[in-house]
This record gives structure tokens, C-alpha cells and sequence, in this order.
């Protein structure tokens, strides 16, 4: 199965002005789409029938065919380690309560923080973002209308990982993840009450560079019969929010991230270069239209 993807690597996806991109701007440029390709349908020859109807015979009616397109305008801002995990600035102009408390905090003990914002909410936030000097910004966008997952690859290059999760049990499971990448796998549809709204689902998803980087190595551990995994779709972590129009979604590190490097939220969202550590922020704005015969 084709599967949607959208790669935001920090370095490379900014601004080659140094000037930081932001949504809700009046200057935003156009959204760059990336329309379904669908395969040109075969030749069809037409039977007539033995007897033609009449010219002016009422025409059945039938249902309009309506497309829903869904737009994502992805943002990703990178700073230093402790603006998005320690600050409150930033999440003071964000709501999170619309979260089962149950699922923020099993998210926060992960290293993950998400929260919601209107429009409006925007300006406040690009001010506290523009007071850090040395923030780096990615912006995306990429159009839908397949039904097929958004997914957001966080990594240009796949490493050696171990991940550490607690799960809804209360239970904590490790496991060492070779040559593998961190994905944001985001599904979307509209909400049955709300035709106006949009209906995410996000969830955290490791994926492996190739079957044989997580083969078990010994005569002890072959299985001919097995099929090697390719990927995990880290359900304990999923999350849902209904979004309206003008709402955007924040996803940035907790607090334990700090602490604890090998938690999911570590190795989504905070990354060490040149000795340095830093921490990214993803604003995520869906937009969906419609159109018909």
C-alpha cells in the first residue's frame, strides 16, 4: 500500500532568507499539493439498445459525487533544550484540557506535551518565538483526498535506537530499535456532529531501514517462518482532538524529556548536534474543502 509521506529535516527546510515562516501570515506562500494520482481509466465501448428512448424522456437522477480534500500546513520550529519542555510560555496559550487527564498524563511521563489553539492564538505565540535568536524553523504542506495516513518522517537518517515506554497498564517496556526512523502517523476524517470540523488521530510509529536490521542474530534465534517487522505503531501513545476551522494542533516535549533520553517524546522531538542539545515543536493546521458536480 502507497503511503503519503512528508519529510521536515530542520537544516534544510528552512527559509534560505534566515527569516523565520509562519502560519497565518498574509505572505504565506501558495500550498504546495500533491493531488492523488489516480490510473486513466480503460476504453469503454457503448452497446446501444434495441430501442433508443425518446428525446425528451426524463433523465434519472443521480446522487452528486462530492470530494473532501484535506490540507496540513506543517510547521516545525527548533530551539534550544528547555523553551518547549521547561517554559510555560509557550503552553500558556495553548488549551490541553481537551485530553482525557488519564491520556495527557501518560503522554507527559512518555515526553510528550500536545495542546490546541485557535487563530487568534498566534500572534502571542510567534512573539515568544521570536525572542529566541537562534530558533529554526520547516514549513510544509501537502494536500489529501485519498483517505491514506499523513505521515510525518522526524529523521533524515536512520540510527540505533532504544526505546523505553510506559504503557496504559502502568507497565514499562524497553527494546533496542537498529536503523530505524521516528514517524507522526496522523489519520483524519470528519466528525459525524460536526461536517465542519476535522477529526485527527495521532500516534507516534518506529520504522525500520530495512527487515534485516532487527533479525535476531544466533542459530538459537531463526525462525524461517517469521516475518520480519517493519514497522510499530506505538498505539499505548495514540491521541485524538477534533479540531475547528482555525484550530491547529502542538505536539513538543515534556518535562521528562529532560531526564529520561530514551522515552518516546526523546526521540521525537529532541535531538543532540555539536554537543548541543535541542527540542522541536510541531504546529499542525488542517483545512478541508469540498467540491462536487
Amino acid at each position: 500500500m502507497l503511503l503519503a509521506c512528508l519529510t521536515l529535516a530542520a537544516s534544510s527546510g528552512c527559509d534560505p532568507t534566515g527569516e523565520l515562516r509562519w502560519p497565518f501570515a498574509t505572505d504565506s506562500p501558495a500550498p504546495q499539493t500533491q493531488p492523488a494520482t489516480d490510473p486513466t481509466p480503460a476504453a469503454r465501448t457503448s452497446i446501444p439498445s434495441a430501442t433508443p428512448p425518446a428525446a425528451d424522456a426524463p433523465r434519472p437522477n443521480r446522487p452528486a459525487i462530492v470530494v473532501t480534500t484535506f490540507t496540513f500546513d506543517i510547521l516545525r520550529v527548533r530551539v534550544p533544550q528547555g523553551l518547549f519542555s521547561e517554559s510555560g510560555k509557550v503552553w500558556n496559550h495553548l488549551e490541553s484540557d481537551f485530553l482525557p487527564a488519564d491520556t495527557a498524563k501518560l503522554l507527559h511521563r512518555n515526553g510528550i506535551r500536545v495542546g490546541r489553539a485557535n487563530a487568534e492564538s498566534w500572534p502571542a505565540l510567534r512573539a515568544i518565538l521570536e525572542t529566541e535568536p537562534r530558533a529554526e524553523t520547516a514549513q510544509s504542506k501537502l494536500t489529501m483526498s485519498n483517505g491514506l495516513p499523513l505521515l510525518l518522517e522526524l529523521d533524515r537518517h536512520p540510527k540505533d535506537q532504544i526505546l523505553f515506554l510506559y504503557r496504559r497498564d502502568g507497565t514499562l517496556a524497553g527494546a533496542p530499535w537498529r536503523s530505524s526512523t521516528n514517524v507522526l502517523r496522523i489519520e483524519y476524517g470528519i466528525p459525524p456532529t460536526q461536517p465542519d470540523a476535522i477529526l485527527v488521530e495521532v500516534a507516534p510509529e518506529l520504522r525500520l531501514d530495512s527487515p534485516a536490521a532487527h533479525t535476531l542474530r544466533g542459530i538459537e534465534h531463526w525462525d524461517p517462518t517469521a516475518i520480519p517487522e517493519r514497522s510499530r505503531v506505538i498505539r499505548d501513545l495514540a491521541f485524538r482532538a477534533t479540531l475547528e476551522a482555525g484550530q491547529f494542533l502542538a505536539i513538543g516535549p515534556s518535562s521528562a524529556t529532560r531526564d529520561l533520553p530514551y522515552i518516546m517524546g526523546a526521540l521525537l522531538l529532541c535531538e543532540e548536534q555539536g554537543g548541543e542539545k535541542f527540542e522541536s515543536m510541531y504546529f499542525i493546521t488542517p483545512t478541508v474543502s469540498r467540491t462536487g458536480d
